[in-house]
């Protein structure tokens, strides 16, 4: 069968020229960034959820290595699109921090962002990271892009 794993669309401050090794992992297993996974194979010792989703991985703890496994990175997922792998999509991605605050963001968002994730980041510029595909919004957490890339 014709394909790879996917691809993502990383943001990272770790090096200029670096390039990401995690074989199968979509290759952004590097620190200080954050991934906007499109997955359309399972990998079930990543802990994807099926073989067609798109994922925000950041890592829970600053310093830590970015990965694609689900268990340790992901912080919001959705399967709830068309197939990846069939025709060609339009993808937007936005970070907005203008008019948000963590206590609204909290208050108004529900994820299940770990304690230790939100411990990281809610002391930090509250931002909403949304992702669409095909003009329909699939994808919005919460995150502080600082402290994601933060040197």
């Amino acid at each position: 069968e014709a394909g790879g794993d996917g691809f993502a669309f990383v943001v990272q401050n770790e090096n200029r020229k670096i390039v990401g090794t995690q074989v199968g992992g979509i290759g952004y297993a590097f620190p200080r960034s954050f991934a906007v996974e499109f997955d359309m194979s399972r990998d079930v010792e990543f802990g994807d959820p099926n073989d067609n989703h798109i994922s925000v991985m950041i890592p829970w703890k600053l310093g830590q290595t970015n990965t694609a496994n689900h268990g340790l990175s992901q912080v919001a997922m959705t399967s709830d699109i068309p197939s990846l792998s069939e025709g060609t999509h339009i993808v937007r991605i936005e970070y907005d921090t203008r008019s948000f605050t963590w206590d609204s963001l909290l208050r108004d968002f529900s994820a299940d962002l770990s304690l230790e994730y939100l411990a990281e980041h809610i002391t930090g510029r509250a931002g909403l990271l949304t992702v669409w595909l095909d003009g329909r919004r699939v994808i919005v957490a919460p995150l502080d892009l600082i402290k994601v890339a933060a040197p």
